[in-house]
């Protein structure tokens, strides 16, 4: 008989680890020097009435706010959720147009701070978490003329459930913030979702 028969040796197995999300691994090692170091009063987004009499250096501040959080909670509790929605948000969108639509929602929601809270500062990632939420929602959606139920039913939850709070509740969070990252979001999978159908059909 075969002696190879009794063989019961199996290869090794070999793990290693990969840098499968390279914006949003360097966007959350990124975001936690400031939480480590407490620099949250450096890169905060300040009230619009200050920065017209700011250095141009103090502008940046208009796109290094995400990366300040209040403390570990914030980081964690924002990152925790960034970091499971946004991999596969990443492998699909690339790492290229998925860094242009954080850069346009962080714009938006200074925009959207101005206008609805012109007296207070903002910093967190929040408000690109709830834009990778609402790319995330529009999975459900393939761009054409028939739209999911669960598409609007999960819309109405995320966004309406933060437009209620902004309205009722003032506990310090950025309310605004959250709805105009959902909105983001939203456009951008729509709008991709659509472009990708046509490609398709071409």
């Amino acid at each position: 008989m075969d002696p190879r028969f009794f063989t019961t040796s199996k290869p090794p197995l070999q793990l290693s680890l990969t840098f499968r999300s390279p914006l949003l691994l360097t966007f959350t090692f990124l975001s936690l020097l400031p939480t480590l170091f407490n620099l949250k009063d450096t890169l905060s987004l300040l009230p619009l009435k200050f920065y017209p009499s700011y250095p141009t250096t103090r502008w940046l501040r208009l796109v290094t706010w995400p990366c300040a959080h209040m403390d570990s909670h914030h980081f964690f509790h924002n990152f925790k959720m960034i970091l499971l929605l946004g991999p596969a948000t990443e492998e699909k969108y690339g790492s290229v147009v998925l860094g242009v639509l954080m850069l346009v929602n962080t714009l938006a929601c200074c925009c959207f701070h101005f206008i609805f809270s012109q007296n207070t500062s903002v910093i967190g990632a929040s408000g690109i978490l709830f834009m990778l939420i609402g790319l995330n929602i529009c999975n459900t959606y393939a761009g054409g003329k028939s739209i999911p139920l669960t598409f609007l039913l999960t819309c109405l939850m995320f966004l309406g459930e933060e437009l209620w709070l902004a309205s009722t509740r003032d506990d310090r969070v950025s309310r605004m913030t959250h709805v105009s990252g959902g909105v983001v979001g939203v456009v951008a999978g729509i709008f991709w979702n659509r472009r990708k159908k046509k490609t398709k059909r071409m």
